[in-house]
């Protein structure tokens, strides 16, 4: 459930609000891939991503768009903390950990690429994995 995601694991889990669009979820005013039968349109839901199934690439290969507010280096593996371009201005963040040196600084913008296989939908209200 929610609840056990958002603590579990070390980065914890990404958890963003989002809705249920026809084939994709709206996610900051985003667009981001939907798996099949994970929702109908209209739904609200609370999308949960773990850290390490993100991924940093170029804006040509992006499912979000994000700039980066800080940059953990970690010797092996560096946790990457950013800001998700959002609408309403309103922050949403996202927290990235990859492998070697990313080279980004804080402000840099950034592309965020996500399996849709590896995402998790919980309800807004119950907290329960759809």
């Amino acid at each position: 459930n929610r609840f056990v995601a958002g603590f579990i694991g070390s980065p914890p889990m990404n958890l963003l609000e989002a809705t249920v669009l026809v084939d994709a979820l709206d996610v900051a005013g985003q667009q981001l891939a939907l798996p099949n039968g994970l929702g109908s349109p209209g739904d609200r839901v609370v999308v949960g991503i773990r850290p390490e199934h993100l991924a940093l690439v170029d804006a040509d290969a992006q499912d979000l768009e994000a700039t980066v507010a800080l940059v953990e280096e970690l010797g092996a593996e560096e946790i990457v903390h950013l800001r998700l371009a959002s609408e309403d201005d309103a922050a949403v963040p996202l927290v990235v950990r990859t492998t070697g040196a990313s080279k980004l600084e804080p402000g840099d913008p950034t592309g965020v690429r996500i399996d849709p296989q590896r995402l998790h939908l919980f309800d807004p209200d119950t907290g329960v994995r759809r």
